[in-house]
Formats: C-alpha cells, structure tokens, sequence
C-alpha cells in the first residue's frame, strides 16, 4: 500500500513537471524550425496521455484501499509506573534534589525546584556537593540588587558538567534550576 501510495505521489510529481514544462515553455506551433516544433495536437495527446496515466493510479488507489480493510480492535490502556528518568553518565539527577525542596519538574539531565530555605544555605549545600563529588573546575557567582538574589554554580570533572541556578525575588520561595551535561 505505502509503495502504491508512493508511487502515485512520484506520477503525480512527475505530471505535474511534465504539464508545466509543456505549458510553462513556449514552443513553435509551425514546422519552420524542423525537429523542436510541436503542433497543438501533439501537445493535447501528451497531455491526455499524462493525465490518463494519473487517473488509472488513482483508481488502482481506491480499489486496494476498500480490499485492505482490516477488522479494527479495541485496546484498553494499562498504566505503567512512573520512574524517575536516570542520567545515562554514571551520575543521577537525583543527587541534585536540594533535601526538603519541592520538585518542580525533573528530566534525565534537568531539574527544576522551590525551597524555603536561605539561597545563602542551598548554595552552601551545593558548593559541598561538588566537594564531594570531586568536582575540579568550579565558579560561583552570587548577586544580590535590592533583594533580588542570583546565585550561579558551575563545575565539571569526572565526564560531567553542572550547572546551577539559585535564585529568590523579595517574598518568594528561593528557585533552584539544575542541568547536567
């Protein structure tokens, strides 16, 4: 059926060249020229030719399409459990999750969440993280314009390279964005 269904798109594509180069290009209708002139009648059988060739495939179409129906069967959806999407490095995404925040949104190499806390304290848990995790190239920029805090950790070591995002707006839950490449 696909090959069918290819096929005519290719004849229709191809028509649809041929029509147009016939109509787009002018040609002698006197035989003056010798070889390259085409008389009207010959322009109207080729077209009739192309467009008969189109019509034939369109049927052939419609005929398989009435043939290949198929019994159509219910199925009913099962849920699956959900688990949280696992890093392919040999580091999780969940090593990140800031303890007592709430996930936002998680991905294999994202995560996104909200605190309570200090930025002041989630950045320190965080700088001790890549500590620990041996992390050697490591930057840390922390801005504070009035009230308006942003916090950034960057580090990489081991085939890996986090970044972090701290930020909180004056009365606002602190904003934690995580990425791992």
């Amino acid at each position: 059926m696909k090959i069918l269904l290819t096929l005519s798109a290719f004849t229709l594509f191809f028509a649809g060249v041929v029509l147009t180069k016939i109509q787009g290009e002018p040609k002698l209708l006197d035989n003056s020229t010798g070889a390259d002139a085409v008389t009207e009648d010959e322009l109207a059988v080729e077209s009739q030719d192309v467009k008969g060739e189109v019509v034939e495939l369109e049927e052939e179409k419609k005929e398989e399409e009435v043939g290949s129906e198929e019994p159509q069967q219910n199925f009913t959806p099962t849920p699956s459990p959900t688990t949280i999407p696992q890093n392919t490095n040999s580091i999780s995404i969940n090593e990140y999750i800031y303890p007592g925040a709430t996930i936002i949104s998680i991905s294999d190499k994202r995560l996104s969440l909200t605190s309570k806390d200090d930025p002041k304290t989630i950045t320190d848990w965080y700088k001790n993280i890549f500590e620990q995790k041996k992390l050697k190239s490591r930057s840390f920029a922390q801005t504070n314009v009035n009230g308006n805090i942003e916090n950034k950790l960057a580090a990489a070591g081991n085939g890996i390279k986090v970044s972090i995002s701290i930020t909180q707006k004056p009365q606002d839950d602190t904003k934690i964005e995580v990425v791992i490449e």
